[in-house]
């Protein structure tokens, strides 16, 4: 029996940088964002070796904003990692969202290259919490982001709240 094991992929690019964020992240041009793409497939393909008593149950991409990166670049660093891991039939493979950087037609490539999980970086309802945040997106953005989501085939949506934001009140949380 192979032990399990978890992959994390990290994405360090964002539109934009939110206020409160200190994860590793910034923006950069596609040519950064290709140049990146093509050096972490091959590290996932030179690390692969070490790893063959192992077999994948989760793979997260998280960032930064992965879905910064376009759908094709993403089913790449998946498809390499689907190449040279085994992976669990029942693997959870989660990509994290900002719900200004996806639409219909990203989500049905991402769906079809085997992502199962969307994490939406809503954190909160109110437009005016959010644009204190810093974020890029709407309540509105939001709610028609999360609609192509499901309307793409993905069922397993997980959604990002914050809590003790500016000009947030009790009432507004709930």
């Amino acid at each position: 029996m192979k032990k399990p094991l978890g992959i994390y992929v990290h994405i360090p690019f964002c539109v934009q940088k939110c206020h409160y964020c200190d994860f590793c992240s910034a923006t950069a041009s596609e040519n950064v964002k290709e140049r990146y793409s093509s050096a972490l497939i091959k590290n996932i393909k030179a690390v692969a070796p070490d790893f063959t008593g192992y077999e994948v149950d989760s793979v997260f991409f998280g960032g930064g904003t992965p879905t910064c990166l376009n759908p094709k670049m993403l089913s790449d660093i998946l498809f390499s990692i689907k190449s040279n891991y085994t992976i669990s039939k029942s693997a959870e493979i989660s990509l994290e969202c900002n719900p200004a950087t996806a639409n219909f037609d990203d989500f049905k490539v991402l769906v079809a290259s085997g992502f199962n999980r969307l994490s939406m970086g809503v954190q909160s309802t109110h437009n005016k919490e959010l644009q204190a945040l810093g974020r890029i997106h709407s309540f509105e953005d939001f709610k028609k982001t999360y609609s192509d989501a499901r309307d793409a085939g993905f069922d397993n949506i997980n959604l990002d709240l914050m809590y003790g934001i500016p000009f947030q009140t009790e009432e507004s949380f709930k």
